[in-house]
């Protein structure tokens, strides 16, 4: 399933998009593009969606994510305490783009997530 992000004609902003897989009985999101801080609205709702679906999802996979802001990672730790709560495990998987492994170490966000072993974010 596809599930593109909100892109108006005259944006340049190319917007984001969101599929989904399932693999032995895990259910993942795969999240592509840019996402900023305008597109928190329409994400938080397809998450949430996604979230009360009956195939809850437990990876967000990030590998296709060119570029996130701070307002991303407010949003996926919304999105890890909520998954918590109702005792579904949450996993984040990559491998990260550089601007994107970036965030999440320089904000210290990496220490909040658990990460695919394989694709931890890069340490300096």
């Amino acid at each position: 399933m596809y599930l593109p992000g909100p892109t108006t004609p005259a944006d340049d902003h190319p917007g984001y998009q969101v599929t989904r897989s399932v693999r032995s009985g895990t259910l993942t999101l795969h999240l592509g593009g840019e996402i900023e801080w305008r597109d928190m609205p329409a994400l938080r709702t397809l998450l949430c969606q996604a979230g009360q679906a009956q195939d809850r999802f437990e990876v967000i996979d990030l590998t296709g994510l060119e570029f996130a802001d701070s307002a991303f990672l407010h949003l996926l730790l919304d999105v890890q305490r909520h998954q918590r709560t109702h005792g579904i495990p949450m996993r984040l998987a990559g491998p990260l783009q550089p601007i994107v492994d970036r965030l999440f170490t320089l904000t210290g966000a990496d220490a909040y997530f658990d990460f695919h072993p394989r694709h931890l974010p890069s340490r300096p």
